[in-house]
């Protein structure tokens, strides 16, 4: 047994020597070195890296929700291409009491003002109009993420937009997720980007609004634009300032107090002092 280990071992050895000899012949016809071989190995090992980085990059939460939003931009742009329409994207606005918002897009159309919430989850999304909070379904049902209802984000957006502008224009609300599975969601207010484009083109330029009106509320909102009220790091410092508001049971819209009262079916919950002027609510 012994002597027959030993030939398999002379084989494997034989064999080895031969591949080096064979690789050496191979690197000798063709011109390349060690060196070189080494270098082009460097070469290419560099190359993977850095594309390795660079799709790492790319698939940040926060680089795939700026190029998502430039998807919607550039089609709200289409849109309103040579039509008595105007678009403003990513803008911060503040209303007298000094509380902000940061609204994705704003479609200024004759059939009203389309205000523009984009959210980039994937997965399955869970909820309802009147919920605080929706749910992001990952692998299989294995993670559960809640995250703020959007309706009543872009209702808030909408709730001050109204305040800065002062007329009754008619404002419609639409949020779009981007790559999310949204058919587990029951509302009227949330889209695909296909389903966006197909509601927009049947809705947004129909004659509801004079064109120097829709003229007159873009200039209004796109001031803001021009120059910025304040820095996203002011802006996020705002909203965990409006939060706590919350907690205290201080309406973040119109500053009334939150008091609590029940709906017609016995639910319980905080609605603004203000009511009906303000509709401002939180879940018990």
């Amino acid at each position: 047994m012994a002597k027959r280990r030993y030939k398999r071992n002379s084989n494997k050895g034989k064999l080895t020597f031969l591949l080096v000899v064979g690789l050496a012949i191979i690197f000798t016809v063709l011109g390349v070195t060690v060196k070189q071989l080494f270098v082009g190995f460097i070469i290419a090992a560099s190359i993977a890296v850095a594309l390795g980085l660079l799709v790492g990059i790319l698939n940040l939460p926060s680089i795939k929700g700026k190029r998502g939003e430039r998807k919607i931009a550039n089609l709200l742009q289409s849109l309103a291409a040579n039509k008595e329409a105007y678009v403003i994207n990513d803008v911060i606005i503040a209303t007298d009491d000094g509380n902000t918002s940061q609204i994705d897009h704003i479609l200024f159309a004759r059939g009203g003002i389309f205000v523009i919430e984009t959210k980039n989850y994937s997965g399955r999304i869970y909820g309802i109009d009147s919920q605080r909070e929706w749910t992001q379904v990952l692998a299989y049902g294995k993670t559960k993420n809640k995250f703020y209802n959007p309706v009543k984000q872009n209702q808030t957006h909408i709730y001050r937009l109204k305040e800065i502008l002062g007329k009754q224009y008619p404002f419609v609300s639409c949020v779009v997720f981007l790559r999310a599975d949204i058919s587990y969601a029951d509302s009227e207010y949330i889209f695909t980007p296909k389903e966006l484009k197909k509601y927009l083109k049947s809705g947004a330029f129909a004659e509801k609004i004079d064109h120097n009106d829709v003229y007159d509320a873009y200039s209004e909102i796109y001031q803001y634009k021009e120059k910025p009220i304040q820095t996203t790091k002011e802006h996020i410092q705002e909203i965990k300032q409006t939060q706590k508001d919350i907690n205290n049971l201080i309406c973040p819209r119109c500053g009334g107090q939150l008091v609590l009262r029940r709906s017609k079916d016995g639910r319980e919950f905080y609605g603004c002092s203000n009511f009906p002027k303000c509709k401002f609510t939180k879940r018990k």
